[in-house]
């Protein structure tokens, strides 16, 4: 019994919308697991023109209309989003779906300990001020990023309460602890 011959049409190339939907979103999923989206931290950066570029993976999500409708919600699962403050939180939340919320597994926290570098301090991720973690119904990584200078060791205590009260919240959750040489460790 012979088998059939495969030929390939060489003179149509092959595009990604082309490709069957399944592939397409396994190449999403793949492109989008590495980026990181950093909140900015004020208006001003926000709107600073030139300052905003989405990473060399999510300018996939805009290459056209079909691109953005497909990969919508796999951005939001597969993204890590970084916040230096609970009030960039409290607004990011307020512009995006439910849908878009509920997807979100990955966030970045910046923690300025030993510093009140964001008004009167009350903004700044304490153990205080993680309620928001509930939010995230679907999150299961958080790395907690100690700015202020310090080792992430000196401050090991504070960034533990910290942790204990986002595990309070969501008691399966990885927590990382990196420090601005980028040592880090895993909360246990």
């Amino acid at each position: 019994m012979s088998q059939p011959e495969i030929t390939y049409n060489t003179r149509q190339p092959i595009t990604l919308l082309g490709l069957p939907a399944e592939i397409r979103n396994l190449i999403y999923n793949f492109t989008f697991d590495t980026c990181t989206v950093y909140v900015p931290t004020s208006r001003a950066n926000l709107h600073r023109r030139g300052k905003i570029r989405p990473g060399p993976g999510l300018g996939l999500a805009y290459a056209n209309r079909q691109t953005h409708t497909e990969t919508a919600l796999i951005t939001y699962k597969h993204i890590t989003f970084a916040f230096t403050n609970t009030n960039r939180i409290t607004q990011f939340l307020r512009k995006r779906s439910q849908d878009q919320i509920h997807v979100i597994r990955n966030l970045q926290l910046s923690v300025l300990y030993g510093y009140r570098l964001f008004g009167d301090g009350r903004d700044v991720f304490s153990a205080d001020t993680v309620g928001f973690i509930q939010r995230f119904p679907s999150l299961q990584r958080v790395v907690l990023i100690e700015m202020s200078g310090h080792k992430a060791y000196v401050v090991l205590g504070q960034l533990k309460r910290l942790a204990s009260m986002i595990r309070k919240w969501k008691a399966e959750v990885e927590i990382e602890v990196r420090d601005t040489d980028d040592k880090w460790a895993e909360m246990l």
